[in-house]
C-alpha cells in the first residue's frame, strides 16, 4: 500500500487535476448527448481532449509556462475513463 501511495505522489497534484477535470467533462458530455452510446463516448472523449489541448496551448502563451505533454497525457487518460463511464 505504501508503494502505491508513493507512486500516486509522483504523479503530482496538477496532473491529477487534469485527469479529473477531463474525466468530468467527458462523462458529462457523453451523458447529456441524445445519440447512440458509441457516438456519445467519442464526442465526450474528443471534447474533453480538445479542452485539455486548448489549456496547454494557453499555457504555452503565458510567461514562464510551457506546453506540457504529460499534462495532456493526463487529460487523455481522464477523458478515456470518463467517456467509458457511461457504459
Amino acid at each position: 500500500m505504501h508503494h502505491l501511495i508513493e507512486k500516486l505522489a509522483e504523479i503530482g497534484t496538477d496532473r491529477l487535476l487534469h485527469f479529473n477535470a477531463c474525466l468530468c467533462v467527458a462523462y458529462l458530455t457523453a451523458r447529456l448527448l441524445p445519440c447512440c452510446t458509441v457516438e456519445r463516448m467519442l464526442a465526450g472523449f474528443a471534447f474533453a481532449v480538445l479542452i485539455g489541448f486548448g489549456k496547454e496551448l494557453y499555457d504555452e502563451g503565458q510567461d514562464g509556462n510551457t506546453f506540457d505533454w504529460h499534462d495532456l497525457l493526463a487529460d487523455v487518460a481522464g477523458a478515456a475513463v470518463g467517456a467509458m463511464m457511461i457504459l
